[in-house]
């Protein structure tokens, strides 16, 4: 498999992308039943299932770096394990945001962060799929951002694995989620897309 895509301009082979779609099956299902921690077989499900997707239209998928030029994943990856270990620093430890009821240990709490830069591989790679998908950016980051309200926040809301608290945005509210995070969502694809683009100078 590995053979298949070290040859740039390879796709991801379509058994990842199957993999993905299941494991995101068992999360949906894990959502309904409100079995808790379902995020980390998500966060390797999407990211499986929208790199393959990706991968149709570029040559620099997370998975297909993975499988080319492991230094450049492996620095790709430290770069988003930064990104997440931020966003938590700031959002649950300094503003008080938000709260995981069912992370009560440290290794959980670090298997999180190792987990992070999975969900932001996969809201670029899934802006990417929708870019070839649409041919219009602006309805692919629409589309993307709102993939990933369902699947994370209502998700999260859902399950019970997550809860926010927002006391100055308490009050602005679209579909009973936070304004807030409706921009931290649009931020979630906005910033992994730049790093990408235009730190690691890699094509959309």
């Amino acid at each position: 498999m590995i053979n298949m895509i070290k040859k740039r301009g390879n796709r991801v082979p379509a058994i990842i992308g199957f993999s993905g779609l299941i494991l995101l099956f068992l999360s949906l299902i894990a959502i309904f039943y409100k079995l808790h921690n379902w995020h980390f077989l998500a966060a390797i499900g999407s990211w499986f299932l929208f790199d393959y997707l990706a991968s149709f239209k570029t040559k620099d998928t997370a998975f297909q770096l993975l499988t080319r030029d492991k230094k450049t994943f492996l620095n790709l990856y430290l770069v988003m394990f930064l990104l997440g270990g931020t966003i938590e620093i700031i959002g649950r430890f300094i503003l008080n945001y938000w709260i995981y009821p069912f992370i009560t240990s440290l290794i959980f709490e670090f298997i999180l962060l190792l987990y992070y830069p999975f969900i932001l591989f996969s809201f670029r790679e899934l802006y990417v799929a929708f870019t070839r998908a649409s041919g219009i950016k602006w309805m692919a980051f629409i589309i993307t951002m709102l993939i990933g309200i369902l699947l994370w926040q209502v998700g999260g809301f859902f399950s019970g694995d997550w809860e926010y608290v927002v006391p100055f945005y308490s009050n602005i509210k679209l579909f009973n989620l936070h304004f807030f995070f409706i921009i931290g969502s649009a931020l979630l694809v906005l910033i992994p897309v730049y790093i990408y683009r235009n730190i690691f100078k890699l094509k959309d």
